[in-house]
């Protein structure tokens, strides 16, 4: 029949489970179960967290616990008993009554002093067992390099939220501050021969401006007979050299302006 040990491991595998699965099925340490699997007893605090350990271990793997701890008892304890694992205060004849702790009556016939400190140090050993049975080891961390990778990759993912919401910010800007239409407005201070049409030689205005007048449209076209006349382009001043030959010609779309050749002036 295979070991202990043995048949400890190939349940487990036959389970499919490694001894991570296992210390958290068991809330046993997984230091403790690999010497259990490799019967490194020894490994162990005690015969008693041994057995106790091989026990839930067992169960948890759906082996018969009894029949394993029995085993063990047999090959490791000299065969004793279930009912032996606590302290025993009952007198041996022989050789034996060197070893056995005497059992000291109180007046009464009750239990001795060295009864109740048996069964305190009972209660100690019980007590670290079930904590050690029921804390297992704190819950691991993790590791550091998987932290820090988690962290770039939130951190990455942050500064691309942030320059999305920036992204839509400009393009909202831009959309507010630049005009869909050309709004002209042509103030001369001096009558003024002026040209204006839409772009496809279709002339909106022709004639001579004695006062300001106001040019709206998708585009807008004017050729100024002369350059001294204040041009606004949707409220923001256009500079018209007065320097440059008369006349001076442009064309105006939303948000843009280009100086125009004479050849190409309306009405020209």
């Amino acid at each position: 029949m295979p070991a202990i040990g043995e048949r400890l491991r190939e349940a487990r595998t036959r389970r499919g489970a490694s001894i991570e699965d296992a210390e958290d099925g068991t809330k046993i340490r997984a230091r403790y179960l690999r010497a259990l699997e490799d019967e490194q007893y020894d490994v162990l605090p005690g015969r008693t967290f041994v057995r106790t350990f091989l026990r839930s271990y067992a169960e948890w793997l759906g082996l018969d616990a009894r029949l394993l701890v029995e085993e063990y008892r047999a090959q490791y304890e000299g065969g004793r008993t279930e009912e032996a694992e606590g302290p025993s205060f009952t007198p041996v004849s022989g050789q034996g009554r060197e070893r056995q702790r005497p059992r000291i009556a109180l007046p009464g016939g009750g239990p001795g002093p060295l009864a109740f400190l048996g069964f305190g140090a009972l209660a100690v050993i019980l007590f670290f067992l079930v904590l050690g049975l029921t804390a297992g080891e704190e819950p691991r961390q993790p590791s550091r390099p998987a932290s820090e990778a988690a962290e770039r990759r939130e951190r990455s993912a942050a500064r691309e939220r942030r320059r999305s919401r920036e992204r839509r910010s400009t393009r909202r800007r831009e959309r507010r501050a630049t005009p869909r239409s050309v709004s002209l407005r042509v103030t001369p201070s001096e009558p003024t021969y002026v040209c204006v049409d839409d772009g496809s030689e279709n002339v909106r205005y022709e004639g001579t401006l004695t006062e300001a007048r106001r040019f709206r449209g998708k585009r807008v076209r004017i050729n100024l007979g002369k350059t001294s006349v204040k041009v606004a382009q949707n409220g923001r001043r256009v500079p018209v050299d007065a320097s440059s030959p008369n006349p001076v010609a442009y064309d105006f779309r939303p948000g843009k302006r280009r100086r125009l050749p004479l050849s190409q002036a309306p009405c020209a």
